[in-house]
């Protein structure tokens, strides 16, 4: 009777997320780092009722999930990844995943609020907390977000008491979230922004290319797009636009 129980509850989680979500996606790769087998096995079944199919590679560490980011050659559309991992840590993970090696998009799924290492995690390239004490709905919206080119961030109050020195401590969140604000208002795409960053680093086009997986005459339709955008006639007027009206830093 529990199990289905359960499963009606995934199903109307689905329809529910169905009905306000637009899929972009057809399927996806997802790799769940996290050293707790029993959560890990809750998040399948969640992620399984996502809008697209999805494959999820699970791993209980850094160098297991490296493996498996390899094995795919980096085609991997989400890292979920829980702070406390033995070993090298989330962070070091979060930070690996988003170099110019694989540019895959992650987000902290963690059960402990620690403002200073989700301060890192944001600073090493995480597009996102998400409290293990979400409800299932809640995850499933957060994650949805963020594949959408947002950036989650919990809503304090309705999480514990715990969190809310986020609010007062936590600079690079809401650097990060106000970086995200001004891409959405300038209607920067997700794949736009990446460009910028990558060529704010010196990246040649082809280099950007190479790091993205596209062609150097799509990175120069983005960089032409971004120039129209911010108004600039070339890579360095851009770059010092968006530096200054903090789109990067």
């Amino acid at each position: 009777m529990e199990h289905v129980v359960a499963l009606l509850f995934l199903d109307n989680l689905k329809n529910e997320v169905m009905g306000d979500f637009f899929v972009g996606w057809r399927s996806m790769n997802i790799v769940a780092v996290d050293d707790h087998p029993l959560f890990l096995e809750s998040l399948v079944l969640l992620l399984n009722n996502l809008p697209f199919d999805v494959d999820v590679f699970v791993a209980k560490g850094v160098d297991e999930a490296t493996e498996i980011v390899e094995s795919k050659n980096g085609d991997i559309g989400l890292a979920l990844v829980d702070l406390n991992l033995p070993g090298k840590g989330g962070v070091f993970f979060v930070r690996q995943l988003a170099s110019e090696k694989f540019l895959i998009p992650t987000a902290i799924v963690s059960g402990e609020v620690d403002v200073e290492k989700i301060k890192k995690a944001l600073r090493a390239g995480a597009r996102g907390f998400i409290p293990k004490s979400l409800s299932g709905n809640d995850m499933i919206s957060a994650i949805v977000e963020i594949l959408d080119g947002g950036l989650y961030l919990p809503s304090f109050r309705s999480i514990s008491a715990s969190i809310e020195p986020l609010e007062d401590a936590s600079f690079s969140l809401l650097t990060a979230s106000a970086r995200e604000e001004n891409r959405l208002k300038l209607g920067v795409s997700r794949r736009q922004y990446d460009t910028l960053v990558l060529m704010a680093r010196g990246l040649s086009n082809k280099d950007v290319a190479n790091g993205l997986s596209v062609s150097e005459h799509t990175v120069k339709s983005h960089a032409s797009v971004l120039f129209q955008l911010l108004d600039v006639r070339n890579r360095t007027e851009c770059i010092l636009r968006a530096k200054k009206i903090g789109l990067i830093e």
